[in-house]
Parts: structure tokens; C-alpha cells; sequence
């Protein structure tokens, strides 16, 4: 990859940074080696079909500990886009908002949460917010009911639909 990368360079500085534009002929090895992008640029999104028993092993939780990720994004994918998060909160099986902020508390991260456009409205997406974040008693009670506890989530990263 490295040598794919100069060879690309010095094709634009002799094409463009030299007024002759001289002509070059590349040769690609047959069997190139190819450097695997490191985990850590990576992003981490949190698939919306995850069960929870996928996420209680030993190996995903060394995983995602070793990743050290400042933000999860959930629910990940483009099935983002037609998520209802109110629609799977008493399936405990499955991640959802209930469950996702203790997940996201096991792993000292921030949340980015996606808001449903497929098939959501805007009052919808709207609800979902002042759901998490909130500090009026409608919502406080609300999350009480829901979460067990009244106290805002505080969700500072959010994006509608699969798209930031």
C-alpha cells in the first residue's frame, strides 16, 4: 500500500508539478502487498439487530476494551434508517436505548445516537431527543418509566438517518 501511495505521488508531481508533463508508465506487481488499515482508524457502530448475548462475551468485551473508542454509534448500518427505537425497548435480548446506555457506561464512551428517516417523521426523531435529553418532567417520568431512572442522558452526538 505504502508503495502504491508513492507511486501515485510521484505520478502527480511529474505529471503536475513539472512543466515538460512528462509521461510515466506504472507497473503494478502481480501479487501486491497490501497493509491492513489498523483497527484504532477505524469507526464503531453497534449494529440495530444486535442481540445482547453477542455482546456478553469475554472476546467482544477485550475487543471493544482494547479499541478504547471515544464514541459508539448505534444503531449502526443502514437499517438506521427505519429503526423505531420506542418500537424493541422491552425486548432485553435486543440492544436498544435501554440497554445501550449501560452498555455505553461499561465502556466509558459517548453516545451517537442515529434517529430513524426511512420511515420516521420529525416529530418522531424529536420525541427521541427530548426523550434522552430532556429535563422536563414529562420526559423525566417518562424515562423513569422506561429507563428506572429519571436523569438525562445528555446525548451530544446525534445524526438522522444513516448519514451525519
Amino acid at each position: 500500500m505504502r508503495t502504491f501511495c508513492l507511486i501515485l505521488f510521484l505520478t502527480y508531481f511529474l505529471q503536475f508539478g513539472n512543466s515538460s508533463y512528462a509521461q510515466i508508465s506504472i507497473q503494478l506487481p502481480a501479487i501486491p502487498t497490501i497493509d491492513p488499515i489498523p483497527a484504532e482508524w477505524r469507526g464503531f457502530n453497534e449494529g440495530a439487530k444486535n442481540q445482547i448475548s453477542e455482546l456478553q462475551t469475554t472476546e467482544y468485551y477485550d475487543a471493544v476494551t482494547a479499541m478504547d473508542p471515544g464514541i459508539i454509534r448505534w444503531p449502526g448500518g443502514n437499517y438506521a434508517n427505519n429503526y423505531r427505537w420506542d418500537d424493541h425497548i422491552n425486548d432485553m435480548n435486543q440492544l436498544h436505548v435501554v440497554n445501550f446506555a449501560d452498555y455505553s457506561t461499561t465502556f466509558g464512551t459517548e453516545m451517537q445516537i442515529v434517529v430513524n428517516f426511512g420511515n420516521g417523521t420529525a416529530h418522531e426523531a424529536a420525541e427521541f431527543v427530548r426523550f434522552c435529553n430532556s429535563t422536563e418532567p414529562f420526559y423525566q417520568n417518562w424515562r423513569d418509566e422506561v429507563l428506572g431512572s429519571n436523569t438525562a442522558l445528555n446525548i451530544q452526538h446525534w445524526e438522522i438517518g444513516n448519514e451525519s
